[in-house]
């Protein structure tokens, strides 16, 4: 179909004789000179691009999900293998322990940050873990 613009153009400039004779349609234009009609479709378009993303996001998320229920299972049975431990030994560290990250020295305390990330759950801070256990066994203590 021709736009308004052509019609008036190959009609010699006799808009209402024309309009009356050959159908058309009347394209308007945004600022950013979009269509009417490809605004709309752009609205969809960009409808169905957030959902495409939401459900990227979802799917990687519980892809995630999945990988830690594995990596609980596999700790469990990690941890069942050596209940009865009687000597710490290679095999028994690399079961454990996915790598142990030393930082470069500081100078003026002469010390190094060490971090042992574990297989299974990544890095953990024992300090803060220490601190919740106290807490929580200091709230048990209030309340019995």
């Amino acid at each position: 179909m021709d736009t308004l613009s052509n019609v008036y153009s190959r009609e010699g400039g006799n808009l209402l004789s024309s309009a009356r004779l050959i159908p058309c349609t009347i394209s308007c234009q945004n600022k950013t000179g979009v269509s009417v009609e490809n605004a709309q479709q752009n609205s969809e378009d960009t409808s169905q691009q957030k959902q495409m993303k939401q459900w990227f996001v979802l799917r990687k998320d519980l892809k995630q999900q999945e990988q830690q229920k594995t990596n609980v299972k596999e700790f469990i049975a990690a941890v069942k293998k050596y209940t009865d431990l009687q000597e710490l030994d290679a095999a028994v560290l690399r079961a454990f322990i996915d790598r142990i990250e030393v930082s470069h020295v500081d100078k003026k305390s002469r010390t190094r940050e060490i971090a042992i990330v574990y297989n299974f759950i990544g890095a953990f801070d024992f300090t803060r873990a220490i601190e919740n256990a106290r807490n929580t066994s200091k709230k048990e203590q209030r309340t019995a």
